[in-house]
C-alpha cells in the first residue's frame, strides 16, 4: 500500500495541474458527482484507512524497540485501536455523503 498515496499524489497534485492527465477537480459539484460512485468511495476508505494501519504497526515497533516495558501489553491496543476508530469515522463520512 506504499504506492497508493505517492501514486495519487502524483496524478492528483502533480499531472492534473500540468493537464497531462483528466483528474476530479477541486470544485464541490465534480467531487460530489465523483463521490455518487461507490468505487471513488472504497477507493478514499482505502486511500485514508491503509496509510493509518501502516502507521499504527510502525508507531508500534518503534515503541517496543526503544524498551518500553507498559508497551508490550497497552500499545498495540491503542495504536491499532486509533486505526480502526479513524477507518469506521472515513467509512460512516462516506457513507453519509450524499
Amino acid at each position: 500500500m506504499a504506492f497508493l498515496v505517492p501514486a495519487h499524489i502524483l496524478f492528483q497534485g502533480i499531472l492534473s495541474p500540468l493537464g497531462l492527465v483528466h483528474t476530479v477537480s477541486d470544485r464541490y459539484l465534480t467531487f460530489a458527482k465523483a463521490l455518487d460512485n461507490p468505487i471513488v468511495k472504497v477507493y478514499l476508505l482505502v486511500l485514508i484507512a491503509a496509510p493509518m494501519y501502516h502507521w499504527a504497526h510502525r508507531l508500534r515497533t518503534v515503541i517496543g524497540h526503544m524498551g518500553f516495558v507498559w508497551g508490550r501489553r497497552f500499545h498495540p491496543l491503542v495504536v491499532y485501536g486509533m486505526a480502526v476508530l479513524v477507518t469506521v469515522l472515513a467509512g460512516y463520512i462516506l457513507l453519509a455523503a450524499p
